[in-house]
């Protein structure tokens, strides 16, 4: 492609062998469905944020983005993450349920990440018929992911009955606590995090425990083994990010007056649900400080 090397890049042609290479007939064995699970998380406001930003949006928005996909890529090896516009699509491996934790770590701090920044999410995880290859997407669960995440109206993220039952099914208590069985390893998982709406949805926390607030400010966990020592440390952490997230919360109570009625109605539910969430970090011992708004 030397040739090619002088002109401007606007006129230089594709590598026609190298796009071909991923051309290349592939077993039909390989191409079907696997059955995991799908969350499709979109950013809400998206457009009014290109439209206060306008030309400067870029600048403003794509750190946030980047070190966030960056972050979900990271965390876990057995999670697929893309970015498309204003929409997270993560997918599991397999149809484990562990895939599913993994996704609710994922997504807890992710919505307390984005709230921090004074944004908010909405999403759905499902589970089903998925296939994503080469940049093709080829996905039932994900229409359903699409379906149910439109259904809500509300700054959430959303599952159904079916996912509810199949990710608690293996779940098993030990020394009071609740594990799930991944290969030979026991993996401690928390049901707190799944809680029933008001309207009886399943919606996720979108405060994160202890330990993933910990995360989130030094972005490394405590020693597990020494959990027990980090107590005050996790206790004083949380109650900084806490505060944190309650000066945004009120902010986006203070703009109300500003916003449409449906703009007011997901700043409203956040805040209920806001209150609600903080009785278990007052029983779990999380907080010194009353955050109620």
């Amino acid at each position: 492609m030397k040739e090619f090397e002088n002109l401007p890049e606007q006129l230089r042609p594709g590598d026609f062998f190298e796009e071909m290479e991923i051309c290349k007939p592939i077993d039909p064995d390989c191409l079907i469905y696997k059955n995991t699970f799908v969350a499709l998380v979109d950013i809400i406001g998206y457009k009014n944020i290109l439209k206060r930003h306008e030309k400067d949006t870029p600048r403003y928005i794509y750190q946030d983005l980047i070190n966030t996909f960056s972050w979900i890529k990271s965390k876990y090896k057995a999670l697929q993450c893309t970015l498309f516009s204003d929409t997270f699509l993560i997918e599991g491996l397999d149809d484990h349920s562990i895939n599913f934790w993994n996704i609710v770590s994922l997504l807890t701090q992710l919505q307390f990440y984005f709230l921090l920044k004074g944004i908010m999410v909405r999403g759905a995880i499902t589970f089903g018929e998925h296939f994503h290859k080469n940049s093709i997407l080829i996905s039932p669960a994900l229409i359903d992911a699409h379906n149910l995440e439109r259904e809500t109206k509300f700054p959430r993220i959303v599952f159904d009955d079916i996912v509810y039952n199949l990710v608690t099914r293996d779940v098993f208590t030990f020394n009071d606590k609740k594990i799930l069985k991944v290969d030979k390893y026991g993996v401690e998982v928390n049901l707190n995090l799944l809680l029933k709406d008001s309207d009886n949805n399943n919606v996720l926390s979108f405060i994160p425990s202890h330990v993933e607030l910990d995360y989130l400010k030094y972005n490394c966990h405590p020693d597990m083994k020494n959990i027990n020592n980090h107590k005050n440390h996790c206790v004083d952490v949380g109650n900084e990010l806490l505060s944190k997230l309650k000066d945004q919360l009120l902010i986006i109570d203070s703009q109300a007056q500003k916003l449409t009625k449906h703009e007011k109605d997901k700043a409203f539910y956040l805040i209920s649900r806001w209150n609600n969430y903080l009785e278990d970090f007052k029983n779990s011992h999380l907080l010194k400080d009353d955050y109620s708004i």
